[in-house]
């Protein structure tokens, strides 16, 4: 014996199933934030400890050196060599949005994506010295150093950077109004 369902719950069914593929899609692929990656620090309580207060200093400090390198960055081309060889071209915009395109005796692999932010960046001589590393959509990861006005490109690995090479960096900001992902 095979039941049926009334009109009105298979409609009330029908109705629910639509709505749920409708929405589900926009709340599955939320981003996160691009720029720098922050930390959240918390609140400093006054009976904390010295401990305490220096784990929030140094949290306060991270995050400000983050938003330094992605100052720096946003809306730039980096193009050069890194030390292994490879060439590289790179975009990076304040939007999001950044193509990275590596040039080695393989051939050329192009990598894009819709975020990018900086992330345990260190930064000395206010900003002209910096170690960082730029993640991107997809795991991809990168190694910047800067030295005085020279940028480095190198090879991320876990917190070294390897392979670093002299890159040029120039302002994109009218390409970045064009580039498609």
């Amino acid at each position: 014996m095979t039941r049926r369902l009334a009109p009105r719950v298979a409609a009330a069914a029908l109705a629910t199933l639509v709505a749920s593929l409708l929405l589900l899609p926009g709340l599955a692929v939320a981003k996160p934030a691009t720029g720098a990656k922050l930390a959240k620090c918390g609140k400093l309580k006054k009976k904390k400890g010295k401990k305490a207060k220096a784990r929030f200093r140094r949290c306060l400090e991270q995050n400000k050196a983050n938003r330094i390198v992605y100052r720096q960055l946003k809306n730039s081309r980096l193009v050069g060599e890194r030390g292994d060889g490879e060439e590289i071209e790179d975009v990076y915009c304040a939007n999001g949005k950044w193509e990275a395109r590596s040039t080695g005796s393989y051939g050329t692999g192009v990598a894009t994506g819709r975020w990018w932010r900086i992330a345990d960046a260190r930064v000395r001589r206010g900003g002209k010295w910096i170690n960082a590393f730029l993640e991107g959509q997809g795991g991809y990861r990168i190694g910047l150093q800067r030295r005085g006005s020279q940028w480095r490109y190198g090879i991320a690995t876990f917190d070294r950077i390897e392979d670093p090479g002299d890159v040029t960096r120039t302002d994109a900001a009218r390409e970045c109004r064009t580039l498609e992902v």
